[in-house]
């Protein structure tokens, strides 16, 4: 009955968090406001589209590859596969993107999903750039509840299933992944695999299951194939290995040789595992085109060296200038207990962590399986909040771990306190044991209040679209027609024409409008009209295109020194009227000519 009520609390807590990591995927309207993201949807867009377009600077050198690509490849017009680093149309920099220095896993998952869903749907907009980035924030959304679900296993296997569903309902309300759930980046697939790679190392220093070892060592390797910053996981696995049971009795104590030559089986299983996973999720890290091609590619190592210049603060550009004056651990911390958890979940995580880190010392064989997690958390804390560069989603593979310290503190006081007044009454008990009862209540209340009020930003129209799109309605343009609606509402149709016009001299390309509502013009406005060589006799006019180039409709010639004068004496504007009313349907697109 207890396990029953335990599961069906976790279907519900699974629940509250998708609701709060799907709603709102579409919160940008369409503007990539984010610039990694947006880097991320163009290369998503690009690869996999079945032509090349190398990266060489010199244009000989682009012209031998190809040439090399169709020779090897003839029947895919020099398209290589998976493996194949110099002609893969999945391997960014054949695709005019040699600068990308993120994970390739993350990237091919993506656009994998991404034909799967325009398949599926029949709309191709999903491979595109207008549409992959939402296929790429679901696919976020997904890995951070798998995430969710890793929170729950470690706190069943460490404590107890009660441990689980109070770590996954803080990590249900955390805010920052949340936040990153909404995002088409790779830092939500890191954490996933980040998380796996603790619970594998975990059941390794239970168990002793050398099968763990080999799913340790890929988890590792799908961590460091979506960020490469997660590749200091790999000290987990010899750790593991060291603290797992021997499953192997010796009438005396064996000499430390002995002991290394037992666990040694289990970091090689899982050194080969990593080895392999990495080989096949991280292909262009290598140079060739086969499988068992195990060099480094030279542009792998490259874009290496230039992550770690920018995130140590060498290279002097503006995006680097924020982090000036930023206290190395201080402000990182700041960050995380104030803005990405919340006050109430970090105050309480820096506590859990705290009292499991002082209960280690003890050195039994659950506290050896607890150091695991503790031991992952506070390193890369450390290592990561003294880099320059301290972005707050660069700290998101430790969130998990912090709710679960949260919860492992929380759950184990409240249970404790409950036993030692068994003897004392019972009206004590209840008020002792209510304490740590009622700060679980209202760190979970707090900071699900506070995940709301974050997620709000992802169901409204986000302040600068929104001003954007009262800009575009109520701003004339260089030239604008005023909609006339049946909700007596007046919007502009704005078209941001420019450059100059005379006899025989017309626009290269027509501008293009989308009509913000439904309705009717009589008139166009032409705005910031300079006359460079005046004409007495000179007429203006104009004409309305639709989307496949046919005029639907045309304006009175007007003399063009009959404008009136703008605030600057050189400037002015002129009224065009229509020779009969135009009607317009809303969100189709129009070009004047």
């Amino acid at each position: 009955m207890q396990a029953r009520l335990y599961w069906g609390l976790l279907v519900l807590i699974v629940l509250a968090a998708a609701a709060l990591r799907f709603d709102g995927l579409r919160w940008d309207d369409g503007s990539h406001p984010h610039p990694d993201e947006r880097f991320l949807t163009m290369v998503a867009s690009a690869v996999h589209s079945g032509t090349l377009t190398p990266t060489d600077r010199d244009e000989s050198a682009r012209q031998a590859r190809l040439a090399a690509c169709v020779a090897q490849f003839p029947d895919t017009r020099g398209v290589g596969g998976w493996f194949a680093s110099q002609c893969s149309d999945f391997n960014p920099s054949n695709v005019g993107y040699a600068g990308y220095a993120y994970g390739q896993f993350p990237l091919a998952l993506v656009r994998v999903a991404a034909e799967a869903t325009a398949q599926l749907s029949g709309r191709s907009e999903y491979t595109q750039y207008g549409g992959i980035h939402v296929v790429g924030r679901a696919v976020s959304a997904v890995a951070d509840l798998l995430t969710l679900l890793t929170v729950f296993l470690l706190g069943r296997l460490l404590w107890c299933r009660a441990v689980g569903v109070l770590a996954a309902s803080f990590y249900a309300v955390a805010v920052l992944p949340i936040q990153s759930a909404h995002f088409w980046t790779v830092d939500s697939l890191a954490t996933l695999f980040a998380s796996l790679s603790v619970l594998y190392a975990v059941r390794l220093v239970r168990f002793g299951d050398r099968g763990d070892a080999l799913a340790l060592g890929a988890a590792c390797a799908l961590a460091a194939a979506s960020k490469i910053s997660l590749a200091p996981l790999a000290i987990l696995l010899p750790l593991a290995a060291y603290l797992a049971p021997s499953h192997v009795v010796f009438s005396v104590r064996p000499d430390w040789l002995t002991r290394a030559s037992i666990r040694l089986p289990a970091v090689l299983l899982g050194c080969a595992g990593a080895a392999i996973t990495f080989r096949i999720a991280s292909p262009y890290a290598f140079a060739g085109s086969s499988w068992y091609d195990i060099g480094l590619a030279q542009t792998f190592v490259d874009q290496i060296q230039e992550s770690r210049r920018l995130a140590s603060g060498i290279v002097d550009m503006p995006p680097n200038w924020q982090w000036l004056g930023r206290l190395p651990w201080l402000w990182a911390g700041q960050n995380l207990l104030v803005w990405g958890l919340g006050v109430a979940l970090g105050l309480t995580a820096v506590a859990g962590v705290g009292r499991r880190g002082w209960r280690l010392l003890r050195a039994t064989p659950i506290e050896k399986a607890r150091a695991i997690p503790w031991l992952w958390l506070v390193g890369y804390f450390f290592w990561m909040g003294q880099q320059w560069v301290a972005s707050m989603r660069y700290f998101l593979p430790i969130y998990p771990l912090l709710c679960l310290f949260a919860a492992a503190w929380l759950l184990p006081w409240w249970r404790a306190w409950r036993i030692a007044d068994r003897g004392n009454g019972k009206v004590l008990a209840v008020r002792r044991a209510g304490w740590p009862a009622a700060i679980s209540v209202v760190v979970l209340a707090s900071t699900g209040g506070w995940a709301l009020a974050v997620h709000s930003v992802h169901t409204r129209l986000h302040p600068y679209v929104a001003a954007s799109n009262w800009i575009v309605r109520n701003v004339p343009a260089p030239i604008s027609a005023q909609i006339t609606t049946s909700q007596q509402a007046s919007p502009l149709l704005n078209w941001p024409a420019a450059g100059d016009y005379g006899d025989g001299i017309a626009p290269r390309v027509a501008a293009m409008g989308i009509a913000p509502a439904s309705g009717s013009i009589t008139r166009l406005q032409v705005h910031a009209v300079e006359v460079i060589r005046a004409d007495p006799t000179a007429t203006i006019a104009a004409r309305i295109l639709d989307a496949d180039g046919k005029p639907i409709a045309v304006t009175h010639p007007v003399q063009l020194l009959s404008m009136t004068p703008g605030p600057d004496a050189r400037h002015g504007s002129l009224d065009l009227p229509l020779l009969a009313p135009l009607e317009l349907t809303g969100g189709l697109p129009c070009y004047p000519y």
